[in-house]
C-alpha cells in the first residue's frame, strides 16, 4: 500500500498521497517493532 500511495502520489504530484504512503510505512515499522517486542 505504500508503495502505491507513494507512486500514485507522484504521478499526480500530491502531496497528500506521499504523506500518506509515508504514514503506511511507519504503521509497517510500528508494528514490526511491537511483533518482535511481544516474541521476547
Amino acid at each position: 500500500m505504500s508503495r502505491f500511495s507513494c507512486q500514485l502520489g507522484e504521478i499526480i504530484d500530491s502531496q497528500a498521497l506521499k504523506a500518506d504512503a509515508l504514514h503506511h510505512r511507519s504503521d509497517v515499522i510500528a508494528t514490526a517493532l511491537v511483533a518482535v517486542a511481544l516474541k521476547r
